[in-house]
């Protein structure tokens, strides 16, 4: 081998033992030995209840009147997020996401397909809704709600 040949592959060498060494290559698991144990348990929460999030779009249709007649057009009128409640697709959301919308389109995780919901319910006053799915995918994750019963006054609650 060649003396240029060894020192630049030397150097790519000392480089990639650098890069491993401050964590930019290698292992993207971390280490959770620095983190309290009340951030360990909102990941712990988190890495459960991911796959149960879903994306929750609200449309509206405006209709535009001309004298050759009337046009529709579908204008987001915003986003929001739910999660998935059991197995036949009912999605709880806010009120506030879905408030003044025509048509619904939910996205789960890891699924490129947007599928089309209704409303179902709705409790304006303490900002719930519940979307029902049409068609939903067979693999949905529905999430583990916890109890309450022995919550005390002060205690974590992650919503």
């Amino acid at each position: 081998m060649k003396p240029v040949m060894k020192k630049t592959s030397f150097t790519i060498l000392a480089l990639i033992l650098c890069l491993i060494s401050l964590g930019f290559l290698g292992s993207n698991k971390k280490s959770m030995d620095h983190l309290l144990e009340s951030e360990k348990n909102t990941i712990k929460v988190y890495q459960e209840n991911n796959n149960s999030i879903v994306n929750v779009s609200n449309i509206q249709i405006y209709k535009q009147y001309s004298f050759f007649g009337t046009r529709s057009t579908k204008v987001p009128q915003g986003a929001g997020t739910g999660f998935v409640w059991d197995s036949k697709g009912h999605i709880v959301t806010n009120f506030h996401v879905i408030k003044g919308g025509d048509s619904f389109a939910v996205n789960f995780p890891h699924d490129k397909k947007q599928y089309k919901a209704k409303v179902v319910g709705t409790f304006p006053e303490k900002d719930v809704a519940v979307l029902k799915v049409t068609n939903p995918p067979r693999n949905l994750k529905p999430i583990k709600p916890g109890s309450s019963h022995d919550l005390l006054v002060g205690q974590k609650a992650i919503a």
